[in-house]
């Protein structure tokens, strides 16, 4: 995966990773930081932790279909029936 879209997610603007991050953790069920941490363990984890609030991102909140993200929510329904 990483070879195949590096050059994509490198070429992100700061909103756009935001939004991914948010569609990650609405299709995984899991935050940004516990997939790192998985993944990568926590101590780098935690560093893109620190990179993320920098850019006022919180890579440990969970996605909020009802909440916050409510509004991307209905974007990616409409997506996903075709509407959009």
């Amino acid at each position: 995966l990483f070879a195949q879209f590096e050059k994509d997610v490198r070429n992100m603007s700061t909103s756009q990773g935001k939004l991914l991050l948010k569609l990650i953790s609405r299709e995984t069920d899991q935050t940004a930081f516990g997939i790192l941490k998985t993944y990568k363990g926590v101590i780098p984890a935690t560093f893109w932790y620190g990179v993320g609030l920098f850019f006022h991102e919180n890579m440990k909140a969970q996605y909020d279909s009802l909440g916050e993200d409510a509004q991307l929510e209905k974007i990616v329904k409409k997506y996903k029936i075709g509407k959009l």
